[in-house]
């Protein structure tokens, strides 16, 4: 279901800036065909199926979103870990949710070899490696894609696990459907007026519930552009707001902090 619709945002907008990401630029059909090619590798090479769970141990970036959508479209259930977890914290949530693989990158590797390490059927994901590899130029925007056997997502079906801070007790594990997580993209979408000529600063970590939300996914939603911010400072977030002119959401962003 997401899937669907993420395609045919592309398809309104495949020349619109996506995600900036510090230098790199990419647009919505680059944005898809790296998507495309993450769907595949999990369908192909990792077998992955429909309502498996996918941890990602990844910073706010580009991979971090092509892995969710990918994850989204072949059916699977996509569960965004804190980058920062102890061994102990990531052992919890991946016995407890029955996590099948990981995706993560270079910089946070150490972290999936000890996840993996505790299973063999554990896969694990470099979503950095994947991303570099050379695109084929058969690969088309535009072609059919190789999907046989995909079943497709409906409303109903798991789309994310996020968890709770814990700060009470062990962190609960809430779900999000397909259809609960596109109901309060729009909800947020018509109460703010976003269009695709919007510029999302994404500040909160998109592991957070109000950084997927309302970072990541809301803009993807509605074919606007993501600003990414890997980690906080205020002198370079009003630098790029400067230099990518955000200043005019500066009232959105204070809003989606509430």
């Amino acid at each position: 279901m997401i899937g669907k619709l993420f395609a045919r945002i592309v398809c309104e907008n495949p020349a619109q800036i996506a995600v900036v990401d510090g230098g790199k630029r990419i647009t919505y059909q680059e944005l898809y065909l790296q998507q495309q090619k993450f769907v595949r590798y999990l369908i192909h090479e990792l077998k992955i199926s429909k309502n498996e769970r996918i941890a990602a141990l990844l910073p706010n970036c580009i991979e971090f979103i092509v892995g969710f959508f990918a994850t989204a479209e072949v059916g699977a259930v996509f569960m965004p870990l804190n980058t920062s977890l102890t061994e102990r914290e990531l052992a919890y949530y991946v016995e407890k949710c029955g996590i099948t693989a990981v995706i993560t990158n270079s910089d946070h590797h150490w972290q999936s070899i000890e996840i993996s390490g505790k299973s063999q059927e554990r896969r694990i994901v470099m979503a950095d490696t994947l991303a570099s590899a050379e695109q084929s130029d058969s690969d088309s925007f535009y072609e059919t894609r190789d999907l046989d056997g995909l079943e497709m997502a409906d409303g109903d079906t798991e789309s994310l696990l996020l968890s709770t801070s814990g700060s009470t007790g062990r962190p609960k594990i809430v779900p999000r459907t397909h259809a609960n997580l596109l109901a309060g993209a729009k909800n947020v979408a018509d109460a703010l007026a976003i269009t695709k000529g919007d510029r999302f600063l994404s500040v909160i970590p998109f592991y957070h519930a109000n950084g997927f939300s309302n970072c990541m996914f809301l803009p993807m939603m509605c074919g606007a552009t993501i600003v990414l911010m890997r980690e906080f400072s205020a002198r370079k977030m009003l630098h790029i707001m400067r230099e990518e002119t955000l200043l005019f959401f500066l009232v959105r962003l204070s809003y989606s902090a509430l």
